[in-house]
């Protein structure tokens, strides 16, 4: 087998060379000299496209391929031709349905014949009948491309100069820049899945349809035509009905475009579960980790790991070294601490700091008379463990490292595995700066697309900057177009500190809001977080009714590890959108109804639900309370998975979700996996259309993925 390019043709034979100087660059280098060759080579690239070993061609009978056949026999390109029977030109409908019989004979064929490889079909060859059904072809029996060639229109002078060269040979080797300009190759639409009315019946077979073995004329009855539109008329409501079925299983309904996938893929999609078999989670985890995600729930306190906590420390390693060698009592604790951690004993390391202080951060905190900036000591403390993170990893977590023994700990002791990042390192411009680099990064490569991160200013202060400064450093940061993902802001009052602090966030939305177009369009929400047993919603009322008259969307906190009461507050007095958490949700059935009916998102975070509160981990062979994943979304609920605090939980979107599924008895199917990636959009608290952009973009993505192969 074979890649193959079927083309038609109209009076113009240099779209051949043109297409097959695209998909053959090796064999012929047509645009070698163009200026936007290494945007073709990167359209080649993304697209996959791989050399053709031979092009068929569908045209009339009355064209001259003389010319065509001369190009080809200078390349030894194997050429097949077809034209239907009794059409010289076409002219009328019956002329054109000749020629759509010809055409879909070809594909049909030609998609039989590449078997496993690559199909390509050319829009770019003559009249727009024949393109579009070249482009209906495509989507019926499937293809890895569709191909175009944009020609802008020649002079007079330069068409005469064409038609006087020895058009083969110069169509045979790279064209000069004075005539290659004037053709672009374009991939119009990649990796067409093949149609749903095939395969509910699959009977549609080359053979029965035959075009002559060496190429010629097609005579016959228009015989594939009509059932080919037959079968999609019919198909019409056997995929209304088969798409009915599917939303009634799920109980919503998915992204739009995997209701045209082919059904034995769609089937696939629906019956194969992730985290359902321990043997297969590298391959789970390639699946997920390829797919556009959202983040609606993560705290930047929490981003960083301890490889990410040292390279952030690390921004501030020539101010550590100078305070160091003027500050003796400085030096002594870190050359103290460098000879533990030589020795890799992070039970002595800890002990040593328990006898100390029982912070880290407080032991080496540098007085104001030696330097201003807080964060020095706790990045004095980070670089000593400059290349064995596993090692800090150790200090931090103590006996929480396993993820068997990281389970229903309670909010307090799992926020304190926080302190040493969030309320520690990022008290200065550099170290703040540093952890948005080191998330950027990690957003990145985990392909997540969107991205509301949320914080409290004023816990950043410490160290000499404003609130105010912390949140332009922010904006500053959120603001890059290069990381590929849309990054936005919320801020966040804290039920378990002063009213005055929560107060003064909501204040400092105010300002922002009134002379700061770009923190209006950054910034998305506000968030009430913390003990849940401190202040309730109902309390906060009175502070956030600024932020209510400004209609500021609302996520809070509610029922994590507290009374469905909670939720019931989040939403009826504090008007939440979304609600952090939700997991008593179930415990109140009316106010359950109500989130279903309401289209209130509920953003669960299953590693730190797992970590705090303690549910069943099936993947890890744990018994335990039932996690209400499955409960929500069998309702229908839009519900929404995110990392909470990624580096504390040490996980990733693509881990978040992987973990979701070991928490449901039986796993997720990928159907699932996939409606809840939709749940993170629909429920992103930006502008309606950058929402309905990216949901068309994620969805192109997975459409794209699932149809190519990728799992």
């Amino acid at each position: 087998m074979a890649n193959l390019l079927i083309t038609t043709l109209g009076t113009s034979w240099q779209i051949v060379p043109e297409l097959y100087g695209f998909t053959n660059p090796r064999q012929l280098d047509l645009y070698r000299h163009h200026s936007q060759q290494a945007e073709i080579e990167k359209t080649r690239q993304n697209h996959n496209i791989r050399p053709v070993s031979a092009i068929w061609i569908v045209t009339t009978a009355r064209m001259n391929i003389q010319l065509l056949k001369q190009w080809a026999a200078t390349l030894d390109i194997p050429l097949t031709l077809w034209w239907p029977a009794e059409v010289d030109e076409i002219a009328t409908a019956e002329e054109n349905t000749r020629m759509a019989e010809v055409i879909y004979r070809a594909v049909l064929q030609g998609k039989e014949w590449v078997g496993k490889d690559h199909l390509y079909l050319s829009l770019a060859g003559g009249r727009k009948t024949m393109s579009a059904e070249m482009q209906q072809a495509g989507l019926l029996f499937g293809c890895a491309a569709l191909l175009h060639v944009v020609d802008r229109r020649l002079s007079d002078e330069q068409r005469q100069q064409l038609n006087q060269a020895d058009q083969p040979r110069l169509f045979a080797e790279p064209l000069h820049s004075g005539i290659v300009e004037f053709y672009q190759p374009l991939v119009i639409m990649p990796a067409q899945p093949g149609s749903v009315a095939l395969e509910v019946d699959p009977s549609v077979r080359a053979g029965d349809y035959p075009l002559p073995a060496a190429g010629g004329e097609v005579a016959g009855e228009k015989r594939l035509h009509d059932i080919l539109h037959q079968r999609l008329k019919s198909a019409e409501s056997l995929m209304y009905n088969f798409s009915s079925k599917i939303d009634d299983q799920y109980h919503q309904s998915s992204f739009h475009g995997l209701y045209s996938l082919p059904p034995a893929l769609i089937r696939r999609l629906t019956t194969e579960r992730i985290a359902a078999d321990p043997e297969r989670r590298k391959e789970d985890l390639h699946w997920l980790q390829q797919l556009p995600k959202a983040d609606l729930h993560c705290h930047l306190g929490g981003v960083l790991d301890a490889a990410g906590m040292i390279e952030v420390a690390r921004t501030m390693s020539s101010v550590v070294a100078a305070e160091a060698a003027r500050v003796p009592g400085f030096a002594d604790a870190l050359r103290q601490l460098q000879q533990l951690v030589a020795v890799a004993d992070a039970v002595a390391i800890r002990g040593f700091l328990v006898g100390q202080s029982s912070e880290p951060q407080a032991l080496f905190k540098v007085p104001r008379r030696w330097h201003e900036r807080e964060p020095l000591g706790v990045c004095g403390f980070l670089l000593a463990f400059e290349g064995q993170p596993e090692l800090l990893d150790s200090v931090i977590h103590a006996d929480l490292k396993n993820p068997r023994d990281f389970v229903g700990v309670g909010i307090g002791p799992y926020e304190a595995l926080g302190d040493l990042q969030g309320s520690g390192l990022l008290q200065c411009e550099e170290t703040l700066r540093g952890t948005c680099a080191v998330l950027k990064r990690t957003l990145r490569e985990d392909r997540v697309r969107y991205l509301e991160l949320r914080c409290s200013p004023n816990n950043y202060t410490r160290g000499g900057l404003t609130a105010a400064r912390v949140v332009e450093i922010l904006l500053d940061e959120l603001k890059d177009e290069k990381c590929g993902c849309d990054l936005r802001l919320l801020l966040i009052a804290s039920r378990h500190r002063k009213l005055s602090e929560a107060l003064s966030h909501i204040e400092l939305v105010d300002d922002f809001w009134n002379r700061s177009q770009h923190f209006r369009e950054c910034f998305v929400g506000f968030d009430l977080a913390g003990d849940e047993q401190q202040r309730s919603p109902a309390q906060m009322r009175s502070a956030f009714m600024p932020l209510l008259e400004k209609c500021i969307s609302m996520t809070i906190h509610a029922g994590e590890d507290q009374d469905v009461k909670n939720i019931w507050e989040a939403v009826y007095e504090l008007s939440a959108d979304r609600v952090g958490h939700g997991l008593t949700l179930k415990d109140n059935g009316d106010l359950f109804g109500r989130f279903v009916e309401r289209r209130i998102a509920v953003e669960m975070c299953p590693s730190s639900n797992f970590q705090i509160v303690g549910f069943a981990d099936w993947m890890l062979d744990m018994k335990g309370a039932a996690y209400p994943l499955q409960q929500y979304l069998d309702a229908g609920m839009r519900v929404t998975i995110n990392t909470d605090n990624p580096g504390i939980s040490r996980t990733t979107m693509s881990n978040e979700l992987y973990k979701a599924a070991a928490m449901v008895k039986g796993g997720l199917t990928r159907w699932q996996i996939l409606q809840l990636i939709r749940n993170s959009f629909k429920a992103a608290f930006c502008e309606r259309q950058r929402r309905r952009e990216l949901l068309r973009a994620c969805e192109a993505d997975i459409v794209d993925l699932l149809a190519t192969g990728g799992d």
